[in-house]
């Protein structure tokens, strides 16, 4: 008597129905889907102040030190995109050629953003600036007593191509570092912002949204095991076994 409050308490549980699993390849190697994924990194924050109250502030220091490292000054990576995320989040991994198992990595999210237009434009800026940081080039100097030097110098933003490509009904843009030819893909599918280490990640979401291509969702052993014979979870995680082996194998 005493110890606990006598009355009754009722915690609802999140639930989430795996609505992007409707833009996942029927046969994607890795799916996980969530909700609301800036919710979960306040959540963060506030387990870590409930530990010590330095620690949120450590924790945010360094992802904005590295946030202004990567995107610049001008790009705030809480506000100009993780605020934006609202609504259900999925991670994808898939590969196109079971002999050559190369991983590619898509994801995608809600994006609650007023502004699409203005949206993609602080993504052009920040991945501009990103991709300058990491292209560098040789220069020649010359000296004040005449002499030259070689220097390491960020490329210039004008030299980091964004091409805007139109596929199926849809825009989408590609982004390719001019060093190392990596190119990834970016651009929103509905009110969904995609982005994917690999042009066919977005490609294959952008084709499945226009019911091109089967989903997730029609999968047969998604449906039977994740769907129905589990109790509704926050979130949902699937894994191909048997494209998982052929990979391995």
């Amino acid at each position: 008597k005493g110890v606990f409050s006598p009355h009754e308490i009722q915690k609802k549980p999140n639930k989430t129905i795996p609505e992007l699993a409707k833009y996942a390849p029927k046969d994607i190697l890795f799916f996980i889907n969530g909700s609301d994924l800036y919710a979960k990194y306040v959540h963060t924050k506030n387990f870590l102040s409930d530990l010590n109250p330095q620690f949120p502030i450590i924790f945010d220091g360094l992802l904005r030190a590295q946030s202004r490292e990567i995107f610049g000054e001008e790009f705030d990576f809480e506000s100009d995109f993780l605020s934006k995320m609202r609504g259900q989040y999925a991670f994808l991994i898939d590969y196109e050629d079971a002999l050559y198992p190369f991983l590619d990595f898509t994801f995608l999210t809600g994006f609650g953003g007023a502004d699409r237009d203005e949206s993609l434009s602080q993504f052009h800026e920040a991945i501009h600036y990103a991709q300058t940081r990491f292209a560098p080039k040789t220069e020649t100097v010359e000296l004040p007593d005449g002499s030259t030097r070689e220097e390491l110098v960020s490329a210039k933003p004008e030299e980091i191509p964004i091409k805007k490509i139109e596929h199926e009904n849809q825009v989408y843009f590609t982004a390719q570092n001019p060093i190392s030819d990596k190119k990834f893909s970016y651009g929103f599918v509905g009110n969904h912002f995609v982005f994917s280490t690999h042009e066919t990640g977005l490609k294959s979401v952008i084709s499945i949204s226009e019911k091109k291509q089967s989903s997730l969702a029609e999968n047969a052993d998604f449906r039977n095991s994740v769907l129905f014979d589990f109790s509704p979870s926050e979130s949902y995680g699937f894994v191909n076994t048997t494209k998982l082996v052929s990979g391995i194998e």
